[in-house]
């Protein structure tokens, strides 16, 4: 079982060293923009049955010169022990420090199917959604698809290695400003801390890298996370 747990931890390397690798060579070019932010989260699921689900999760986001705000209620469904299919809304409020700007609101409703491997040493998981994008000055939908692959080593009885990936991709172009194509990419590398079966603390480095046409955002993120479970 080490050997096997060496081996996924390598593998986690190898992904790290051939993304940053990837990104270097593709946004050499571009002019680049770089900030600092912090992303803290409080998810709670509660289990209704061995067939239902409850999620929210909550989330503040704070930028160089903004702060946005996420509330997401879904309710799940697992046909399976290892796969859940979930259905939600998500509301996205940012607001301008400086007053600049006017608030902005984005409603969202998502579909998501995770799938989930675990054993003693070590946790695979992918979660898969597609979402539905409105911004309250426009009727035209953005439409999302988003792909996130998670792996978990042990490292003691109570502390574990995370390293999560995810990809988003724009699947339309719309008149508030959404373009179509790859959209961002989020790699996280972290600790989780699990002192009993009903709460996960994750605390780490986020990378978020945002492609544009003459720019590319480079993020670096605090990120703090919570997961409660009932």
């Amino acid at each position: 079982m080490g050997h096997g747990v060496g081996s996924v931890k390598q593998a986690i390397f190898s992904a790290v060293a051939l993304f940053f690798g990837f990104f270097a060579m593709q946004n050499g070019a571009k002019a680049q923009e770089r900030d600092f932010q912090t992303w803290s989260m409080v998810a709670t699921r509660a289990d209704f049955s061995n067939k239902l689900s409850l999620w929210m999760d909550n989330h503040v986001r704070q930028g160089p010169d903004s702060t946005l705000m996420i509330l997401r209620p879904a309710l799940g469904y697992r046909p399976t022990p290892w796969a859940t299919a979930w259905a939600g809304y998500g509301w996205f409020p940012r607001y301008f420090e400086d007053g600049s700007q006017a608030s902005r609101h984005e409603h969202r409703t998502w579909q998501q199917l995770s799938l989930h491997l675990s054993e003693p040493t070590f946790v695979l998981a992918s979660r898969s959604r597609f979402e539905q994008r409105l911004f309250h000055t426009s009727s035209q939908v953005g439409l999302r698809a988003r792909e996130l692959i998670r792996g978990m080593a042990r490292l003691s009885n109570t502390f574990w290695a995370v390293v999560t990936d995810e990809v988003l991709w724009q699947l339309n172009t719309t008149d508030w400003g959404l373009q179509s194509g790859f959209d961002q990419n989020r790699l996280f590398l972290g600790i989780a801390y699990l002192p009993n079966p009903h709460l996960r603390i994750e605390v780490g480095y986020l990378n978020v890298i945002v492609p544009r046409k003459a720019i590319t955002t480079t993020s670096h993120v605090l990120s703090l996370n919570a997961f409660l479970r009932f």
